[in-house]
């Protein structure tokens, strides 16, 4: 094991860099390089360095207990190439790693601080972080389980299970390899892995994080600028990195809120709800016989509600929420060609065909949205005098909720979205954030200062 002799420590992991044999990246570290992924060993870097004084160490022998992934490699290539779930990507990648060959990877550190080793005769040895963190899926969830009178059994064992693990790109070995091996060499009948979906990595205005630079934003700093949860959720959702890294930029985040949120999807619950409160008395009005259009109109929808269930199904919830603002074009379109303030005029059954399309339309949209904006969708909910609550619904795994015939309008009709200012940008950048930067950084522990 390398062990640095000015700072008289061996050096685990991240406390060791040098070059990837693999790629050629200058900075990887000791037990993986962050450039193209690969699990490496202290002793397969090139021209190591210690990470703490820069110095070039020794290499001692010291005794260290392994897991032999070797005896599990078999198993574990048969599950990976039989799994018809998992992301293909996550799916590639840990095969290639198998095929290689696994190799025995060392279980033990030499470190001051950790899990103490349990094994007999590892005195002043610690648990490899990893293989420590891994095994916290099932002690957190043993926990949570007994403390609610259910048997920690009877989830991991059951084949119906469904275990999904949302993880950067650069932990697809530890989940995808290290812990499907755990459980496999344990013996016992647990779940493995139904779902890994890994995600790229996002840039802040095009940089990546850090801290010592001051790159970044804190999610404390985040809800100081703006306080409801949704905007962010929604934002860092559209730019989450599914197929390649994605970027965080002040006037993507005003774009997405002002064109996304408020003109598409806002503007036609606003549009929609305000007509039938004017026109019908606040009352879901009874429909007539739907005509072509209205056909058309629905088809459009129903098939993107079940292009966004099989997104959602497949954890791609970034392409899912495209699905929504397509409905909502969908919608914005429909109501145009209708124009109901001037059917009302006219046709008074057919300017009510109309707004009972269209607020069946705005229902599922905000029934859609639920995940990603929940306390818009409980307002819009308690705009009418539903017999159903929406959660209730979602628990019930229906997806789709008709706003029947009569349903009340209940209180004041306000914007389920607001829009930010136009020069928001630039009053974030040079007043807000600085200012808020600096009253937060005070209450903050040392460790977590900019």
């Amino acid at each position: 094991m390398p062990y640095c002799e000015y700072d008289q420590m061996f050096l685990p992991d991240r406390f060791i860099i040098g070059t990837c044999p693999r790629c050629g990246y200058p900075e990887a570290r000791g037990d993986q390089c962050d450039n193209c992924g690969a699990l490496l060993d202290p002793t397969d870097l090139i021209n190591p360095r210690c990470a703490l004084c820069g110095r070039r160490p020794i290499f001692k022998t010291t005794l260290h207990w392994f897991f032999d992934l070797r005896r599990v490699e078999d198993d574990l290539r048969k599950w990976l190439e039989n799994h018809e779930t998992l992301d293909e990507k996550v799916k590639n990648y840990a095969l290639s790693w198998v095929r290689e060959g696994l190799r025995p990877r060392s279980l033990t550190r030499d470190n001051r601080w950790g899990i103490k080793a349990p094994f007999k005769g590892a005195d002043n040895k610690t648990i490899y972080v990893w293989f420590d963190a891994l095994l916290g899926y099932l002690s957190a969830s043993k926990e949570y389980l007994e403390k609610n009178g259910r048997r920690f059994e009877d989830f991991w064992f059951d084949k119906e299970t469904k275990t999904v693990y949302f993880i950067g790109k650069d932990n697809i070995p530890f989940h995808a390899v290290i812990l499907p091996a755990m459980l496999i060499a344990s013996g016992e009948p647990y779940v493995l892995p139904y779902q890994i979906p890994a995600t790229e990595y996002i840039l802040y205005e095009g940089e990546k994080f850090s801290k010592s630079r001051r790159i970044g934003l804190w999610i404390d700093e985040a809800l100081e600028i703006i306080p409801d949860s949704d905007y962010w959720r929604y934002v860092l959702m559209r730019i989450r990195p599914e197929e390649k890294d994605t970027n965080f930029s002040w006037r993507e985040f005003h774009r997405i809120i002002n064109t996304e949120l408020n003109d598409n999807i806002g503007n036609l619950i606003h549009r929609v709800l305000s007509f039938i409160k004017r026109f019908f008395e606040s009352t879901v009005p009874e429909p007539g016989e739907l005509d072509d259009l209205d056909k058309e109109t629905w088809e459009q929808v129903d098939q993107n509600y079940r292009e966004y269930i099989n997104l959602m199904l497949r954890f791609k919830p970034k392409q899912a929420i495209d699905r929504i603002l397509e409905i909502g074009k969908i919608g914005n379109q429909f109501l145009n060609r209708r124009a109901p303030w001037d059917e009302i005029k006219r046709d008074v059954m057919r300017a009510s065909t109309t707004m009972y399309v269209a607020v069946n339309i705005t229902t599922l949209i905000m029934l859609l949205l639920y995940p990603f904006t929940p306390r818009a969708s409980e307002r819009y909910w308690r705009y009418f005098d539903f017999k159903h609550g929406i959660e209730e619904i979602i628990l019930a795994k229906k997806a789709f909720y008709s706003v029947e015939p009569g349903t009340r309008l209940v209180g004041e009709i306000t914007p389920i979205f607001t829009k930010l200012s136009e020069d928001f940008v630039e009053k974030v950048q040079k007043e807000i954030l600085p200012k808020i930067r600096e009253k937060i950084q005070e209450k903050r522990p040392e460790s977590l200062r900019f």
